[in-house]
């Protein structure tokens, strides 16, 4: 009577296990996904952040150089030409 209810009890054993192998494979699965699509909301989020900080330097860096290109456009202005600066403008200007 004991080995006969150890069989049961192995048979169904088995059956459970039998089943419980794709339910666990579904779950890893899932589980994977799911990591999978937090960590590219979190790396999205903050690459919004980073590239928005990039456009802000990006901005700050072009003022910069307009203020540059101002200033260096009023010292050329203010400075007396000589003859030679003429010389070389006048051969830019006609090759």
């Amino acid at each position: 009577m004991y080995l006969a209810s150890m069989e049961d009890f192995l048979g169904i054993f088995l059956g459970v296990l039998a089943l419980a192998i794709p339910i666990v494979a579904i779950l890893t699965h899932h589980q994977q996904k799911m990591a999978q699509i937090m960590r590219e909301n979190h790396y999205g989020q903050g690459n919004a952040a980073e590239v928005q900080s990039l456009r802000e330097e990006v901005g700050q860096l072009r003022q910069q150089m307009n203020q540059f290109a101002l200033a260096l456009d009023d010292v050329r202005t203010a400075l007396p030409r000589t003859e030679v600066q003429e010389r070389v403008s006048e051969r830019q200007i006609n090759g």
